[in-house]
């Protein structure tokens, strides 16, 4: 099945979860249905199956969501999704804002917006970000468990989504001779 744009208008949501309808013309291309009826493109890459979010239709046009999976697998090829070792935490936290407010509700992303702001202001490179940190900036609002539950829920989704994305390496690989 090619996509096409009045294909995509067509696509029901699934009753529960999402689903994701791929592109016969481009490989691991496709657009993903949530039951909430949002439709977002898609990219599947790598053996690992790594998913890549390119934005939600029709803010995103068919074509110009082709032109970015061609990109981001161009990329990969150049080996350009290596995480980069001096993204500051800052600039993690504005490209997460970038793909946030394309993705999620308004009121989604200025919830992230205001939580990771206010609670995680940090003035160091992304990577060197330590569980340390974030349990500290976490815990500091203890005395308000909702609070301190949705500042969680924040910055798991931010470093989840970098990972997803290529800009963070996640927990720290194995030394090398280990066997």
């Amino acid at each position: 099945m090619s996509l096409t744009d009045l294909l995509i208008k067509k696509l029901k949501p699934p009753e529960v979860g999402q689903k994701t309808y791929f592109d016969g013309r481009q490989r691991g291309f496709g657009v993903r249905v949530s039951m909430g009826g949002a439709k977002t493109f898609v990219l599947v890459e790598g053996k690992g199956r790594k998913i890549h979010s390119l934005g939600r239709y029709p803010e995103l046009t068919l074509l110009e969501a082709r032109k970015k999976a061609k990109e981001v697998l161009g990329q990969a090829v150049a080996g350009k999704t290596e995480p980069s070792a001096t993204l500051l935490f800052s600039e993690l936290r504005e490209l997460f804002f970038e793909d946030s407010r394309m993705r999620t509700k308004p009121s989604t992303h200025a919830e992230y917006v205001r939580l990771l702001n206010k609670h995680f202001a940090y003035s160091k490179l992304a990577q060197s970000i330590t569980r340390a940190d974030i349990m500290e900036a976490v815990t500091a609002v203890r005395e308000h468990p909702s609070l301190e539950q949705h500042c969680f829920v924040a910055i798991r989704t931010l470093f989840n989504w970098a990972v997803r994305h290529g800009h963070h390496m996640g927990s720290p690989p194995p030394p090398r001779d280990a066997k």
